[in-house]
């Protein structure tokens, strides 16, 4: 009961992350791992003038400076080029809206899409970290053993409760 409080109240909680679009928020929340929003919001301001058509037709290199203070730059500045493309080609510059499309780009995963889906979608969705399910194994929420999506399943429906 306490977790399904916990996770209600935090399900409220806005995002900290500094951003104009829903573009914009993909690609920083791609880009946060494992960083925190502040030194996030202090390198995306000079990335997100350069995107989505620039960027899209640059190479990770050109990106890798914009990020380079936020850790694991070389990876996520090959995710930030991929996911342009990806989403200029096969969504018509469009970030979807549909858990199964956000997953396949890259850079993404559950916990990506999950963010997205519930800042700027308004659908209700709930991103699983280490914390979380630690969290959710400690109170016993969920079984020791429990996946991540099964994690997933118990906190969104803890919200939907709400």
């Amino acid at each position: 009961m306490q977790f399904i409080k916990c996770v209600q109240c935090i399900s409220k909680v806005e995002t900290t992350l500094t951003t104009d679009t829903t573009f914009h928020f993909l690609l920083a929340t791609i880009v946060s791992a494992p960083s925190t929003d502040k030194p996030v919001n202090l390198v995306t301001p000079a990335l997100f003038p350069r995107s989505p058509q620039l960027l899209a037709k640059a190479e990770p290199e050109y990106v890798e400076p914009f990020i380079q203070s936020l850790g694991l730059y070389h990876n996520k500045a090959k995710y930030l080029v991929n996911v342009e493309r990806e989403i200029i080609t096969n969504f018509n510059g469009e970030i979807p809206h549909i858990m199964k499309e956000l997953t396949r780009l890259t850079g993404g995963g559950r916990k990506v899409a999950n963010f997205v889906l519930a800042e700027y979608f308004h659908i209700l969705a709930f991103p699983v970290d280490t914390p979380v399910s630690r969290i959710a194994r400690c109170l016993g929420m969920v079984k020791p053993n429990a996946t991540v999506l099964q994690i997933e399943k118990a906190t969104t429906e803890s919200c939907s409760e709400s």
